[in-house]
Parts: structure tokens; sequence; C-alpha cells
């Protein structure tokens, strides 16, 4: 159970902050009032990390003490997802149009955001890098030697954190974006999308140096 909370603790941790296209969108889905599709975008996210954290539990290390190369390029690609992502969050057009009254979507509306949250993470394997550092620190400190057992303990509750950070924040947008003009909220992607860009940006200087 120790290492289950640990999981769940890491991984709604490791959600939190804004730069990363996962969150632009969760946010953007909440603001116009398609929570479902909001967590529907985190559910596919939260199975996509899960594999990456498995992943790095169990082999990463491996492969990366034969293939070194590999770990450039995934930095590079999750470069290359932010720089892109940012840039559509920042220069999207967000209409002043009644958010409560939101669009009708299609019957397969929910299982597409479900893949698209999954395709974000599934094609950022700089996310697998992430968890890899998690890990060795986790090893190299103490804090928990993960093995077979207890390394599926900690994937399923990074897993829930990860959910469950999302749904928090869907759940707080549905709560209380009335009480803000749409166009504070619409400022609020694009600043999303100039932190994904800056991070991008700064992600690609660190690799050029």
């Amino acid at each position: 159970m120790v290492v289950l909370a640990l999981g769940f603790l890491l991984g709604g941790l490791g959600s939190i902050p804004p730069a990363g296209p996962v969150t632009a969108l969760v946010f953007q889905r909440g603001v116009a009032g398609r929570s479902l599709d909001g967590l529907m975008v985190a559910l596919g996210a939260g199975v996509g990390e899960t594999l990456y954290c498995g992943l790095a539990v169990f082999g990463y290390g491996r492969v990366m003490d034969r293939w070194p190369a590999l770990q450039p390029i995934m930095h590079v690609a999750g470069a290359v997802i932010l720089v892109v992502a940012g840039l559509a969050f920042l220069i999207a057009r967000h209409p002043p149009r009644d958010v409560r009254q939101p669009r009708p979507r299609p019957r397969a509306g929910e299982a597409r955001q479900l893949l698209l949250g999954f395709s974000l993470t599934a094609l950022n394997p700089s996310i697998l890098v992430n968890w890899s550092a998690v890990v060795a620190a986790m090893h190299s400190t103490g804090l928990a030697t993960l093995q077979r057992r207890n390394g599926l303990e900690f994937v399923a509750g990074a897993c829930i954190g990860i959910v469950a950070w999302f749904g928090f924040l869907v759940g707080m947008l549905h709560r209380h974006r009335d009480r803000f003009p749409y166009a504070a909220l619409a400022m609020s992607l694009r600043v999303l999308g100039a932190i994904m860009l800056g991070a991008g940006l700064y992600s690609t200087w660190r690799l050029l140096h």
C-alpha cells in the first residue's frame, strides 16, 4: 500500500505543471463546458503514461544501457511536441461564445477524446525518460526498491494519481468557470500555449548546447 500511495502521489504531482499538451486540452474542454470530453482525454493520457511508467519500472534502464543514443532522440521528440502544441494553443482563435451551451458532439466523441489523450502521451517518449529518472532517484535514495510485485502497485498508483488530478481540474472548471469572463479563460489558454512553447524552445536550446 505504501508503494501504491507513492505512485499515486508522484503521478498526481507530475501532472500538475501546466507545460504540457494534455493539461492544455483538459483545461480547454473544461472551459468549454465539455467535462466528459476532458475526463476522456485525461483517462487516455493516464493509460499512455501508465505504459511508459511500466516500461521505466520494468526494463527501460537496460534498453538505455544498450542503446544510449535513444535518450537524446526521445528528448527531441518531447521538445517538438511541446513547440507544436504550444503554437497551436497560442495562435488558435477562441471566439467569445456562450460556453454554457456546448456544441452537440457525435456519438463516438468520447472514444475520439480517449484516443487523443492516449496519443498525446504515446507519441511523447520523453515521458519515459522522466519516469526513468523518477524510478532511478527512488532506488538511489532508498525511498523504494521496485520489483515485480510492488512495481505493479507503483504503476497502478501512478495511473490513478494522473487521472485523479485531471479529474479534479475538470471538476473545478465545471463548478467555477461561470465566475470568470470567457475572454479571460480564452487568454488563459493562450498563456498555456506560451508556456508550452517556451518549455519546448528551452528544451531545444539545452539539447543544442
